[in-house]
């Protein structure tokens, strides 16, 4: 008998998974802006790898490749249509067309998506071969060039890290190099700089495909320890404007934290408050990850959360229209000033689709806005998805939207429904985070902290 409600209660267990997962079908289906989005995402992972690990892109041709992405495309069609009519007839429910009316009414969409990503990747897998081929040839002597910096400066013991858009001196070589100098050497963001050293192409190490890793950075050259000469920022400048006079104020700002605090407070603040990656002693640093409190020493989402309802408190007497303006241009001056991270662009995009929702008095769903989000970091960024920061940062907002309810409901239930602040505020969003982060924090740093919850229960109201 208990073998029997044994099976039964699984069986109904398996019932409501599937009923669940029938109206996730459904409910993608349904909002044709949920089902585009979806669909580009896993239409640009497909073409990823079919045109960089099956085809061999270089000898079937562009008509073969497209054709074959265009058969899995109607296959993959075909196949949620099966799907959707099985759980149609299991759950009585009513009937979502013929196939042949989804192809009419979305073919034109569907292929148009499906044309731009395989067009699009067979460029760019085309320009890389390309830029490898001519790499080779700078990487036989001594070499000069000009280029100016493109990202800020990344400390590191014993040397700094920047990234150099080359201007002149490297022809056909249309990339980005990587250089490695002394730490007492200052480099701003737009300065133009005359090189001169060895370029070498990277080398993998460990079990860690850095070449590749560069690659998706646009990066194909390194150059350790070159000679170099600035030109004065003052009488030129190359990159955008903005960014550059935001550094600048950045940097004003930090000079100010630096003159009243020491190290490695000083460090930990201007992390804080601008994301400014500084270098902190291997003691110090070993503490903040065994705490799991990494992303507090950087500027992250949570702190655009926090300009947005500061902007909100202190601009509460305008009309609600310009405030939303404001906090558009705040946020986004913020991401600028903050050094272009994922996870700040992540949140602002997010940040901007709901702030624009408003705006035009329309209702927003994060339910919609993360693949969107997600979408629109694709078009600018085909490899984002490869970004550890943005996997991260994304597996995070799934577990405060997905896990935090159901986490939610068990405290309800366990207190009797009892309301404790610092539980719903800090502990639950805190859980929910780390259980959604696990795998990727696992799989990519092998490693996890079990301080992680209480560490970022008491730190995140002093964030605030």
């Amino acid at each position: 008998m208990s073998a029997y409600k044994l099976l039964h209660n699984l069986k109904k267990v398996i019932d409501l998974f599937l009923e669940r997962l029938f109206g996730l079908f459904l409910y993608i289906y349904d909002y044709q802006i949920l089902f585009y989005s979806t669909f580009f995402v896993f239409t640009t992972i497909l073409a990823q790898f079919v045109l960089r690990n099956i085809f061999q892109y270089r000898v079937i041709g562009l008509l073969a490749t497209a054709l074959a992405i265009l058969l899995i495309y109607f296959l993959l069609q075909s196949s949620l249509f099966v799907v959707l009519e099985v759980f149609r007839r299991r759950f009585k429910a009513k009937s979502i067309g013929c196939i042949f009316v989804i192809f009419r009414r979305r073919a034109f969409i569907s292929f148009c998506i499906v044309l731009f990503v395989v067009l699009r990747f067979f460029c760019l897998f085309g320009r890389e071969e390309s830029i490898s081929r001519i790499t080779k040839s700078f990487t036989l002597g001594n070499t000069k060039f000009t280029g100016y910096v493109t990202e800020e400066v990344s400390e590191k013991h014993g040397k700094s890290t920047t990234t150099i858009a080359v201007l002149e001196g490297l022809p056909e070589y249309d990339a980005n190099i990587l250089v490695n100098y002394p730490s007492y050497y200052n480099l701003t963001i737009g300065q133009v700089c005359k090189f001169e050293g060895m370029l070498v192409e990277p080398e993998n190490f460990l079990e860690f495909d850095y070449k590749e890793y560069l690659k998706r950075k646009n990066i194909y050259l390194i150059s350790d320890n070159p000679g170099f000469e600035c030109q004065n920022i003052e009488e030129i400048r190359k990159g955008f404007f903005l960014r550059n006079i935001l550094t600048d104020l950045k940097y004003n700002l930090i000079k100010n934290v630096d003159l009243v605090l020491s190290e490695p407070q000083s460090s930990l603040l201007v992390g804080i408050l601008f994301g400014q990656k500084r270098l902190f002693s291997n003691v110090f640093d070993g503490y903040v990850r065994m705490a799991g409190v990494s992303h507090v020493v950087a500027a992250s989402g949570y702190n655009v959360s926090i300009l947005v309802v500061a902007i909100g408190t202190a601009f509460g007497f305008l009309k609600s229209r310009i405030k939303i303006t404001v906090s558009l241009i705040a946020i986004w001056c913020f991401t600028l000033l903050s050094g272009l991270s994922s996870s700040i662009i992540r949140a602002c995009i997010m940040l901007t689709i709901s702030l624009l929702a408003l705006f035009y008095g329309r209702g927003n769903s994060i339910h919609i806005s993360l693949p969107l989000t997600t979408t629109i970091f694709l078009l600018f960024d085909p490899y984002i998805l490869y970004d550890v920061g943005f996997q991260l940062s994304l597996s995070a907002t799934f577990g405060l939207v997905y896990i935090s309810p159901i986490l939610q409901k068990i405290t309800e239930k366990l207190f009797q429904k009892r309301k404790f602040l610092i539980l719903e505020q800090y502990v639950i969003p805190t859980m929910s985070c780390t259980i959604s982060t696990l795998p990727v924090s696992v799989s990519i740093f092998q490693t996890f902290s079990i301080w992680s919850v209480p560490a970022n229960t008491f730190i995140l109201p002093i964030i605030e």
